[in-house]
């Protein structure tokens, strides 16, 4: 219960993360299609971090007290909200390796095989449509692919596209006052 709910507590920085890749893609688009996308891909990722754990969590809290066919049924919701919405993070993905392989700006965002291992995990997740249908094996819930493949993927394509942003962070300054004009589409040069 408690890795549960710290899970739902911590899942809101993944909001934070995907904010911070928002503006720094943002600054390097004309039209910020492929910024909004990735921002409305990592809300919604944050949203699918908090939401499951959070129903795992009244999991763990009724077990024993109501029926087990309850308990089962919230805990497969869980799992295939979880597992099955993984094309909200898809698109996130494509919309970043898109803009990293299209980027002509020195210093890049990030190198393009970063872009690459962001795409394969976003691609990783595709088996996961099967989830209802494969009840044994590599491709099952508790399957090889799925904890192992897409989950340490993932993992790993937020680490190093974090570390990269973080780069980024030190190197690029941008004043309040642009920054605003432009998220609200005004043409404003900086001086």
């Amino acid at each position: 219960m408690l890795g549960q709910s710290l899970s739902t507590a911590f899942g809101i920085l993944y909001m934070v993360w995907a904010c911070q890749l928002t503006v720094q893609m943002w600054r390097r688009e004309k039209t910020p299609i492929l910024s909004i996308l990735q921002l409305c891909g990592g809300l919604l990722t944050s949203w699918v971090l908090i939401f499951c754990p959070a129903l795992w969590v009244w999991c763990a809290e009724m077990a024993g007290s109501i029926d087990p066919q309850m308990i089962k049924a919230v805990h497969f919701l869980a799992w295939y909200t979880y597992d099955m919405t993984y094309m909200i993070t898809t698109v996130e993905v494509i919309a970043i390796f898109c803009l990293v392989m299209t980027d002509k700006e020195k210093p890049a965002l990030m190198p393009k095989w970063a872009a690459s291992l962001a795409l394969f995990s976003g691609l990783s997740f595709l088996p996961l449509t099967f989830l209802p249908y494969v009840k044994a094996g590599i491709f099952a819930l508790n399957g090889y692919w799925s904890f192992h493949t897409a989950f340490i993927s993932y993992a790993l394509f937020t680490a190093i596209l974090g570390y990269y942003m973080a780069k980024d962070i030190k190197r690029v300054r941008i004043p309040t006052t642009s920054a605003l004009a432009q998220a609200l589409g005004h043409n404003q040069s900086i001086g």
